[in-house]
């Protein structure tokens, strides 16, 4: 019952700190793309429709990659093998 607790502590873990590093890559990119559109639209190099639209599609792009796997099937399973609580029989 524990090793199974374990487990799921171990797994939560992993799926918490994914989590955390996608949502600090999303929020970089959002601010580095939003703000060099605004840094183009001042300086005249983007007209409102096209940082519109760009802006938009970023959203829209990043919003369906969000919803991805966070963990690849072939890195979840080597994830797991490496997992110290799952080389211990069953209690």
């Amino acid at each position: 019952m524990k090793l199974q607790r374990d487990r799921e502590d171990y797994l939560k873990t992993i799926l918490y700190l994914e989590r955390k590093k996608r949502i600090h890559r999303n929020y970089r990119f959002v601010l580095g793309f939003n703000g060099a559109l605004i840094l183009f639209g001042a300086l005249g190099l983007l007209t409102s429709a096209a940082s519109a639209l760009l802006h938009n599609s970023s959203t829209l792009l990043l919003s369906l990659h969000a919803m991805t796997e966070l963990l690849p099937p072939s890195e979840n399973a080597a994830r797991l093998e490496d997992d110290p609580v799952r080389s211990f029989p069953e209690a």
